[in-house]
């Protein structure tokens, strides 16, 4: 039999899973009008050819798989974590297709 959580558990759950986002932070370069750019809704009145962008995630594996996509139009600049990772899977497809 499922017993369903409480209220007060789905709150405790939902505040440690923003907790855990607000402490995830992203920071990319962006080349202006770029594939990148548009699938993460840069500001189109950006000045120069690119552009630091910052948000939060919850994967960081995750996050590494979807910018392996925009390679070319992105430089990861922090967390560490997520430039090893991204790194780690560009080496795996070079391995893959060499």
């Amino acid at each position: 039999i499922f017993t369903p959580p409480s209220a007060e558990d789905l709150d405790l759950a939902y505040r440690s899973l923003q907790e855990h986002i607000s402490e995830q932070t992203c920071k990319l370069s962006v080349v202006k009008d770029s594939a990148a750019w548009f699938h993460f809704h840069m500001d189109d009145s950006a000045s120069s050819d690119d552009q630091v962008f910052s948000f939060n995630y919850m994967d960081v594996e995750l996050l590494a798989e979807e910018l392996r996509e925009f390679t070319l139009d992105i430089e990861v600049l922090a967390p560490k974590e997520l430039i090893e990772s991204m790194r780690k899977g560009l080496e795996k497809v070079v391995s893959d297709h060499a």
